[in-house]
Formats: structure tokens, sequence, C-alpha cells
């Protein structure tokens, strides 16, 4: 069963099912917006986010910063 998998997963892995996906999305999403020249919409489809809304909030709560903020500053640090 769901609650079973969950249980199980939090047990091995000591984090929440849900949570692992998350993190594995905005994981994602930093790389795409360091690496690729997508739109910031296709960067939130891209890493698994249904809306753009969604993205943002979980983004920006994530890293303190919009994720074109979070580019603009990666891609500077790439410069250097």
């Amino acid at each position: 069963s769901g609650r079973f998998f969950a249980n199980e997963f939090h047990r091995v892995t000591g984090v929440r099912p849900s949570k692992y996906l998350r993190e594995a999305q905005l994981e994602r999403a930093r790389f795409l917006l360091r690496t690729m020249d997508l739109t910031i919409n296709e960067v939130a489809y891209a890493a698994g986010f249904g809306r753009r809304r969604s993205f943002f909030r979980a983004f920006s709560r994530a890293t303190g910063v919009t994720p074109r903020k979070y580019r603009q500053s990666a891609t500077c640090s790439r410069e250097f």
C-alpha cells in the first residue's frame, strides 16, 4: 500500500517520499537553470512541476531567490 511504502521509505532514508521528490525536482531545476537555455516555464515543467506558480513558490522558499535571480547569479559565477 501507499502508506506502507511511505513509512518504509521514511524508515530507510529518514526523509518522507514527498520531501525527497520535491528536493529532486528542485535540484533538477537548479541544474537546468545553470546549464540550459530554457525559459523559466520550460524549466518548471522539465523539473516536474505541474504549475508555474508552484515552481516559483517552492524554488523561492528553498533557495531564498527567484529562479530568474538564481540563473543570473549562476551565470555570473560561471563567467569568472
